[in-house]
């Protein structure tokens, strides 16, 4: 995702570096671009809990191929969420010309923000944009992304118990390795270590996708630039009165996701714990 608009300079956020090979099974090629370290600089992500017998261990630094997505801009004041999907965009037509009618394996990807400048990419502070959780789609040349409305067994979804949500639409899409897989979805909710957090499979594994053309991301990212600090430093805004962080916080009370009062707000679920029985039809 993107951060711009009342932002000091364009910002952009990095969506996805995809690393991906062609699995010999499915007797396809490897992803266009070059051998390269891992997309963000210092050392390399490290295992929390590491197979301690193992007599190699596992290493978290990329060395497939990889290909660069970026979504479009975000506009944003301070304290406002941008969470919408930003419809189908296109991948690249190198990417998808050498893929045509064959089956690539994402081995892994790397997510950023960056400002893009005349100098170059820069990494938006966690102070000035907080990714909440990020998904994202990608879709075969066949596949097309839809809005269905919640009904069913589907009503309400999700956590908001949203009346619609996102849906992808593709013919023969039965997983299998002798089948044709038209979409895959990535989500993560990483917060503020979505930088360093290690998205690579184990050798051998991957999420198979035939015949790529498209994708989408549904970013979710809060404003918390303070725009009144003036110079170098963190200075928290403005807060709702809900907002759990103390007095002079080295970080924003934002991305506690508190609640503003100017909102009216009705409770229409309630729940409870049963010794026996069962819950009552809706």
């Amino acid at each position: 995702h993107q951060v711009v608009g009342s932002f000091p300079r364009p910002a952009r956020f990095r969506a996805m570096r995809g690393r991906a090979m062609a699995p010999r099974a499915v007797g396809c090629c490897v992803l266009i671009g070059a051998v390269a370290a891992n997309m963000i600089p210092g050392p390399p992500p490290t295992i929390s809990n590491p197979n301690v017998l193992a007599a190699k261990p596992f290493s978290t630094e990329y060395t497939a191929e990889y290909f660069d997505l970026y979504s479009k801009p975000l506009r944003t004041r301070y304290s406002e969420v941008y969470w919408a999907s930003q419809g189908e965009l296109p991948l690249p037509e190198e990417l998808v010309e050498r893929f045509q009618n064959k089956t690539m394996a994402i081995v892994g990807y790397e997510a950023d923000q960056v400002y893009q400048t005349a100098e170059g990419e820069v990494p938006v502070p966690i102070t000035a944009a907080y990714n909440h959780h990020y998904e994202v789609y990608f879709m075969s040349s066949q596949a097309r992304l839809v809005r269905r409305h919640a009904q069913g067994d589907h009503s309400p979804r999700g956590h908001d118990s949203a009346g619609e949500y996102w849906d992808v639409v593709a013919p023969n899409s039965a997983p299998g390795i002798d089948g044709e897989i038209h979409s895959q979805f990535f989500s993560e909710g990483n917060g503020g270590e979505m930088r360093r957090s290690f998205h690579g499979y184990a050798k051998g594994y991957g999420q198979l996708i035939w015949s790529p053309s498209k994708w989408s991301i549904i970013p979710m990212q809060i404003d918390t630039l303070n725009r009144e600090q003036k110079g170098k430093g963190f200075v928290p805004g403005p807060l709702p009165r809900s907002a759990l962080a103390p007095p002079n916080a080295s970080y924003s009370g934002l991305v506690e996701c508190p609640c503003s009062t100017r909102l009216k707000r009705e409770s229409r679920m309630a729940y409870a714990a049963l010794r026996e029985g069962a819950c009552p039809e809706r």
